[in-house]
């Protein structure tokens, strides 16, 4: 039995939630993790036990729990600085928030690009993903308008954060920042209730957003990748698109206090928490742009999300000697790789072993051929779903020799000239 999780606040819950926070709330919490799902009768007896805020407050941080602690702490916190006996602790945190929060190598990721011991203010913090990174280099002050985020943040970092924190419940609006800082603002991208990627359309607005980069020394600005800046802000040096597990998870504005050339980044955080990343001029972007070919090539190639979301694979083609097939939506070719390119979490390869049009029989009698049972299905630019072809493709397991796997890599305009190609990763 669950509850609603984004629920209004009532009055009791502010205490409901100082008693989550204390040893009492916590000893409840870990003990109620292990019983879950709840029985009607469990429930009941909980409700009458703690009473219905105090009830309904833990059940909550329950369901939570483990999804929380995954995304918001290291796997070994206890020995990665991120102190305060967190093996009988766990993080406070509601669905809304935690589906929002940056994860944490993404957030030490980005806690990294922040200059060493200056006083950073997170501001929109929500439960404190980000804050925790951050606060680990230096001076934090952790900033949001609802109280119960403070008080799950305040939670958090006081278990898991810096030495140096303290938490403030204020709207941005209010907020005066003094000009030595740097900031990090996390704007609501669902004020009401609907997601959008709409910077105009987010909390805190447009308007106190630029007023508040032009008050700092410098600024981080998290957004929804597809997000654009308005042109009446000041303009970031730096826009950088971050993947990580096959995603593009956030975009980045920066805004430093050098001068420089407006830059774009497409970075991958590989599992090691090490960034990949890809680099050039917005001017030279723009200006770019690689050759086009009909069909593939020996070697197919497809980019990391990150790169495609940041409208840079022209770009990056180019940089790689690569032509696309069809547009820059798609797979990219080559007859061979040129020399000294190496494949990388950026770019990965495909040495094809049969190429031809997107036919369903013909593609499942070239399988069939080489005796493929596990097979990866990549569309570009068309409308065909791979959890629906699969079925069509393997009907059934082939017998004889060893079974094979393959990557199955379809593109092109539209279905009607659409092309296919079976192959290896290199």
């Amino acid at each position: 039995m669950t509850l609603n999780d984004d629920a209004p606040v009532l009055a009791g819950d502010a205490e409901a939630d100082r008693w989550l926070c204390r040893a009492a709330g916590q000893a409840e919490l870990l003990g109620l993790i292990t019983q879950l799902p709840l029985s009607a009768n469990r429930l009941a007896r909980l409700r009458n036990e703690l009473g219905q805020p105090r009830a309904a407050r833990l059940l909550q941080a329950a369901e939570q729990a483990v999804a929380a602690r995954a995304k918001l702490l290291p796997d070994a916190a206890e020995g990665s600085g991120c102190s305060g006996g967190s093996a009988q602790r766990l993080p406070l945190v509601t669905s809304r928030a935690l589906q929002q929060a940056s994860d944490w190598q993404l957030a030490a990721y980005k806690a990294s690009q922040f200059p060493p011991q200056v006083a950073v203010v997170d501001l929109c913090c929500g439960v404190g993903g980000d804050a925790i990174a951050l606060s680990h280099r230096g001076p934090l002050l952790a900033v949001d308008r609802d109280p119960q985020m403070c008080r799950y943040a305040a939670h958090n970092l006081s278990q898991w954060g810096g030495a140096v924190t303290a938490v403030l419940c204020e709207a941005a609006e209010d907020l005066q920042l003094p000009n030595n800082i740097w900031l990090h603002l996390d704007p609501d991208r669902r004020p009401q209730q609907r997601r959008t990627s709409a910077v105009e359309h987010s909390s805190p607005d447009a308007e106190t957003i630029a007023k508040l980069i032009e008050r700092v020394s410098g600024a981080a600005l998290k957004l929804a990748p597809a997000a654009t800046i308005p042109a009446t802000w000041p303009q970031p040096q730096v826009r950088e698109w971050i993947s990580r597990g096959g995603s593009c998870r956030q975009q980045v504005a920066w805004f430093l206090p050098t001068k420089q050339p407006a830059m774009l980044r497409a970075t991958c955080l590989l599992p090691s928490g090490q960034p990949e990343s890809f680099t050039i001029a917005t001017e030279q972007a723009e200006q770019t742009g690689c050759s086009l070919v009909d069909q593939p090539q020996l070697w197919m190639f497809d980019f990391d999300p990150a790169i495609r979301a940041a409208g840079l694979s022209d770009a990056f083609a180019e940089s790689l000697g690569l032509a696309a097939i069809s547009s820059p939506a798609g797979f990219f070719t080559a007859e061979q790789p040129a020399a000294g390119m190496q494949f990388s979490a950026l770019v990965r390869g495909f040495r094809t072993c049969w190429r031809g049009p997107m036919d369903v029989k013909k593609i499942k009698q070239q399988l069939g051929q080489m005796g493929v049972a596990r097979l990866e299905i990549k569309v570009r630019g068309i409308d065909l779903k791979p959890e629906q072809l699969r079925p069509k493709l393997l009907s059934r397991r082939p017998s004889g020799a060893a079974a094979a796997d393959a990557v199955l890599l379809i593109g092109g305009r539209n279905r009607q000239t659409a092309y296919a190609a079976i192959a290896h990763r290199a």
